[in-house]
């Protein structure tokens, strides 16, 4: 009698499980595939937005450095202007500079490689706890989020190196931006969905100089010594999700789905 009634209560545990909507248990170590079902980009170039096939092929140019962004997806035709900018990475025109001239001094500059000013990404990271729906029909779930980029400087720049630097760049690579958002997710049955965010940064690189212009030759430049120096500059900008404006960092943020809807492990970032 006693066995009979254990094996009753582990069937109807076994039973709820199923039937549970949240991770009412581990599935293990099962290996499912993961699909990209939507794709945000916030970003200086717009705010553009991609469901269902188009965020899968998006996302697999994107991986492939194939990818342009389609003006049909466009949700946000006029981003805030940023204090980024690849004008700011002009190299100075020594020879129209007055106070070179004359008695001797130093002088600092920031001098760009080709590349500087141009817009890279960072790593995926997850943002959002996984969602998985155990049921049979589709379920409605609330998921929050939060995203967070900062910026950073690859060399310790002191004196008069930072400050010929951040005369050409300014100093907004040494701001934070962080957003905490909320909103609503329809999940399939028996799909476990979760959000991925990757940071778009603008990237400085090149060199700051201490330099001279020696009496004797005006149209020599002498430098004296030199750093190397990466800067990452992390912004912000105003989008809408679902109706609601929000204003978030900067970079693509990646709605992925999976069928281990039963799992506590959490899922693995898709690169």
């Amino acid at each position: 009698m006693k066995k009979r009634i254990i094996s009753s209560l582990l069937a109807m545990a076994t039973a709820f499980s199923l039937t549970s909507p949240s991770f009412a248990a581990d599935s293990g170590t099962a290996d499912t595939e993961t699909e990209v079902v939507q794709m945000l980009i916030v970003s200086d170039d717009g705010c553009y937005l991609y469901q269902g096939a188009d965020a899968q092929a998006a996302y697999n140019q994107m991986e492939e450095g194939t990818f342009i962004n389609d003006p049909a997806n466009l949700i946000e035709s006029e981003p805030v202007p940023s204090s980024s900018s690849s004008e700011k990475t002009s190299t100075p025109n020594l020879s129209d500079d007055p106070s070179l001239y004359g008695a001797f001094s130093y002088k600092y500059r920031f001098v760009p490689d080709s590349g500087s000013g141009k817009k890279v990404y960072g790593d995926y990271s997850i943002i959002s706890d996984p969602w998985g729906n155990a049921t049979d029909t589709t379920q409605s779930s609330t998921v929050t989020f939060t995203a967070s980029a900062s910026g950073s400087i690859s060399a310790k720049l002191t004196g008069k190196y930072l400050d010929a630097l951040e005369s050409e760049i300014g100093t907004q690579y040494t701001e934070s931006f962080s957003s905490t958002v909320s909103v609503n997710y329809s999940v399939p049955p028996h799909k476990r969905i979760w959000l991925q965010y990757k940071p778009e940064y603008t990237r400085y690189v090149g060199e700051v100089q201490k330099y001279y212009i020696p009496r004797y030759n005006s149209d020599l430049i002498i430098v004296e010594s030199s750093k190397d120096v990466e800067v990452l500059e992390a912004y912000e900008r105003s989008t809408y999700i679902l109706g609601h404006r929000y204003t978030l960092p900067a970079g693509t943020y990646t709605w992925c789905q999976d069928s281990d809807y039963m799992s506590k492990k959490p899922p693995v970032i898709q690169n």
